[in-house]
């Protein structure tokens, strides 16, 4: 699984700049995982907005990542990366500091998400961007590529889990 080219979503990103991309990536992911859980319980509108607004119970990045592991919609690996997402957008959305992704803090905590080494390796399309050719530790520009690719992966994944799950119910 791959970032294409042609994603409108994706060249955004490639033209922001890193403390930009890294928070509106990371949005990306969050508003799926978010989709995704929603998908998966009752509808009621009321109490899943009350549930899911910024001051809810829901209301964390880091809590919906736990209730999806919870409820069995992905693993422990993926919630630790999701845990890594949302660390990694604090740090860029709350740093007072410049920050980017040549910081020695930030490339540190860009290698250790895993949800790339773990995806299959399948036929390269050519309009595919390759995260393959990114050998390990990724640094700067490469560190900025693993992150969003991985955000890129998990916002694509998400949806196609839900799909699954409710034909599989």
């Amino acid at each position: 699984m791959s970032s294409s080219y042609n994603d409108p979503t994706f060249k955004e990103l490639t033209s922001l700049s890193d403390r930009t991309a890294a928070i509106v990536a990371a949005a990306q992911v969050d508003d799926a995982l978010s989709d995704f859980i929603r998908s998966r319980l009752l509808s009621d509108k009321d109490t899943t907005h009350k549930l899911f607004k910024p001051t809810g119970a829901l209301g964390a990045f880091g809590t919906r990542a736990d209730l999806a592991y919870l409820m069995g919609l992905i693993n422990p690996e993926d919630r630790d990366d999701l845990y890594l997402i949302a660390e990694i957008r604090n740090r860029f959305a709350h740093w007072a500091k410049p920050a980017s992704f040549a910081d020695r803090e930030i490339s540190a905590l860009c290698n250790k998400i895993t949800i790339l080494d773990r995806c299959p390796d399948d036929d390269q399309d050519p309009d595919e961007l390759n995260w393959k050719l990114y050998k390990r530790p990724v640094k700067g520009l490469q560190a900025r590529f693993w992150f969003t690719f991985a955000c890129d992966t998990y916002t694509h994944l998400f949806p196609k889990l839900a799909i699954f799950r409710a034909e599989h119910r």
